[in-house]
C-alpha cells in the first residue's frame, strides 16, 4: 500500500462535537488543522442531542449561536420531574439560567454538519472521512502525528500537536498509554423513539419511579426520544422476559403513548448506552492532548457531557493560539489544560454520582423516601444554586482575551 505524507500544525483525531468545534476555532484563528473521522459521514444515533444552557452560552461567547440556529433544532424552555403521579420539581430555564434561557434539542448529525459547514469556509481547515488511525508517530519521547488508513491509501500525518477527540473508546488514549484517575460504570441507558402527534410534547420530561427512571425529549416535531435507566446486566434479563413484558411496563408509565408503544414488537428499536464515567489523570503528553469523552467521560445524567466537551475544546483552542503567538510549537501551555478544567469536570461528575446513588443505585425503600423528600428539597436555595451550577457552569473567561 502506498503511503501519502501530509504535514499540519494540529491533527485532530475524531470528528465529533469537540473535535469539529476545535477544528473550526483553530482554522478561524489561522492555524492549519486536519481532522480525521473514522466514519463516512456525520450520522449518529442517540448521541449528545440535548445542548444545555452552558453550551448555549458558550456558542454565544464564540459568536456561533446564530449560525447554529439556522439548522433544524427545538428550543426547550422548561422541564418537569415527576414521580408516578406527583410533580417533584421543575426546570424553568428563563428563571434558572437567564444568561442562556433555554436548552436545545439538536440531532448530533445536524450539529456536526453545522460546525463543518462553518469550518470549511476557512482555508486552513481540512477534514478526511473514512480515516482510521493505525498508529501514533513517536520519536524519542514525543508524539509527532499519526498514521491512518483510508479507503484508498495509508496516510502519514506529521503534526506539531495531535489531539485525541475520538470518544470514550479513544484509540489515541490507548496507544498514547494515558492512565485513568478514576473510572466507573454504575448503570446503562436504553434509548428508543416513538411517533406522536406533531408538537404534542415540547419540553424535557423526567419520571422517577421506585423501579426505574425515564427521560422524554422531543426528537423532532412528531417523534419522541425516550430513555430509561437499567442496572448493570439488567438489560439482558429484560430481554429474556420478552418484548411483551417491557411493552406493558412502558405503557403503565406512559399510558398516553399506548398506541405507538404497542407497535414496538422486538428489541431492534432499542439502543444501549453504557453509562461510563471516567477522568484521565493527565490529558497532555509531549505532542499530544486528549479532549471530550477521550479525556473526561460523563454519565447521561443531566445530558451534560457534550457541553463539557465543547468547553474543553474552546479552552484548548485558546491555549494553542497563545502558544503559536509565543512561537512555541511544543505547545507547553497545553499542559495546563487538565488543571484548568479538572475542578469543573469533577464537580459535574460528583453531582452526577450523588444523583445516581439517590435514584438509580438506591434500593426501593431508600428511593421512595428520596421521592417523598424531593419536593421540599427542590424549594431550597441550595437546590436552586446546585441546579444552576450544573446546567450553566461558569464562563471560560480566557476566551477572547
Amino acid at each position: 500500500m502506498m503511503t501519502q505524507n501530509m504535514n499540519t500544525t494540529v491533527c485532530i483525531v475524531g470528528g465529533g462535537p469537540s473535535g469539529l468545534l476545535l477544528g473550526l476555532l483553530l482554522a478561524k484563528q489561522g492555524t492549519p488543522v486536519t481532522v480525521l473521522e473514522s466514519q463516512p459521514n456525520f450520522e449518529r444515533k442517540f448521541r449528545g442531542e440535548v445542548l444545555q444552557p452552558r453550551f448555549i452560552r458558550l456558542m454565544k461567547q464564540l459568536g456561533l449561536d446564530q449560525h447554529l440556529y439556522q439548522y433544524e433544532h427545538i428550543k426547550l424552555l422548561t422541564g418537569e420531574i415527576w414521580s408516578e403521579d406527583k410533580l417533584i420539581s421543575s426546570i424553568d430555564y428563563v428563571e434558572d439560567t437567564p444568561e442562556a434561557p433555554f436548552s436545545v434539542r439538536m440531532k448530533q448529525s445536524v450539529l456536526l454538519q453545522a460546525l463543518y459547514d462553518e469550518a470549511v469556509k476557512y482555508d486552513h481547515f481540512h477534514m478526511i472521512f473514512n480515516a482510521r488511525v493505525k498508529s501514533l508517530i513517536t520519536e524519542e519521547d514525543r508524539i509527532n502525528g499519526v498514521v491512518a488508513l483510508t479507503q484508498k491509501e495509508e496516510v502519514r500525518i506529521n503534526a506539531h500537536l495531535t489531539v485525541g477527540a475520538d470518544g470514550r473508546f479513544s484509540t489515541i488514549r490507548k496507544q498514547g498509554d494515558f492512565s485513568y484517575k478514576y473510572k466507573k460504570h454504575d448503570f446503562d441507558m436504553i434509548w428508543f423513539t416513538v411517533p406522536i402527534q406533531e408538537d404534542r410534547h415540547k419540553d424535557i420530561f423526567f419520571r422517577v419511579t421506585t423501579s426505574r427512571n425515564f427521560i422524554v425529549v422531543p426528537s423532532s416535531r412528531d417523534v419522541l426520544q425516550i430513555g430509561f435507566t437499567v442496572r448493570k446486566g439488567e438489560w439482558e434479563v429484560i430481554k429474556q422476559r420478552g418484548i411483551g413484558a417491557l411493552s406493558e411496563e412502558l405503557i403503565s408509565v406512559f399510558p398516553d403513548l399506548q398506541e405507538p408503544l404497542r407497535e414496538i414488537t422486538d428489541f431492534q428499536s432499542f439502543v444501549t448506552l453504557k453509562a461510563d464515567v471516567f477522568f484521565v489523570d493527565q490529558w497532555y503528553k509531549k505532542g499530544c492532548v486528549l479532549i471530550g469523552d477521550a479525556a473526561h467521560c460523563s454519565s447521561p445524567v443531566g445530558a451534560i457531557g457534550i457541553s463539557l466537551a465543547a468547553e474543553t475544546a474552546a479552552l484548548l483552542a485558546e491555549l494553542i493560539h497563545e502558544s503559536i503567538q509565543d512561537e512555541d510549537l511544543d505547545f507547553r501551555k497545553v499542559e495546563s489544560l487538565t488543571a484548568l478544567r479538572a475542578k469543573e469536570v469533577m464537580m459535574v461528575h460528583r453531582m452526577q454520582g450523588l444523583i445516581t446513588k439517590a435514584i438509580i443505585k438506591a434500593p426501593r425503600w431508600t428511593k421512595k423516601w428520596v421521592i417523598i423528600a424531593a419536593p421540599l428539597l427542590s424549594k431550597t436555595k441550595l437546590f436552586h444554586l446546585a441546579k444552576r451550577k450544573f446546567l450553566l457552569g461558569k464562563t471560560i473567561d480566557r476566551l477572547g482575551n
